[in-house]
């Protein structure tokens, strides 16, 4: 009786969950292309400076950290699934990557503005 219960109620509350955290997946892929960007842009700095002999600035240094630290955050957040019900977990993630995503834009922004 439980399992017909469940099974009967399953596709309910994943459209209720889904609707309470709406477009978790879109905003993963969206910090995944902001994050492949930063890591391209910081092996170019590695580059630059590797052949041009310089030192590097404390400020790019600063830069290097927060995009470092920004790469293993994204690394290590949970993997999203449709089978991902519980509710706060999921609102809580969405808030992670909505900030992750503003940091993101952040450094690219400052790495524009140095440039």
């Amino acid at each position: 009786m439980v399992d017909k219960v469940l099974e009967l109620g399953a596709p309910i509350f994943q459209n209720i969950v889904a609707r309470l955290c709406p477009n978790l997946e879109e905003k993963r892929k969206t910090l995944q292309k902001n994050i492949r960007l930063l890591k391209n842009r910081k092996e170019d700095v590695d580059e630059e400076l590797r052949h041009s002999g310089k030192k590097r600035k404390r400020e790019v240094e600063y830069w290097m950290n927060n995009v470092e630290n920004i790469i293993k955050e994204f690394e290590t957040l949970e993997p999203i699934s449709s089978r991902f019900y519980h509710v706060f977990k999921r609102q809580k993630l969405a808030e992670q990557l909505e900030r992750m995503i503003e940091e993101a834009t952040e450094r690219a922004r400052e790495e524009r503005n140095r440039a």
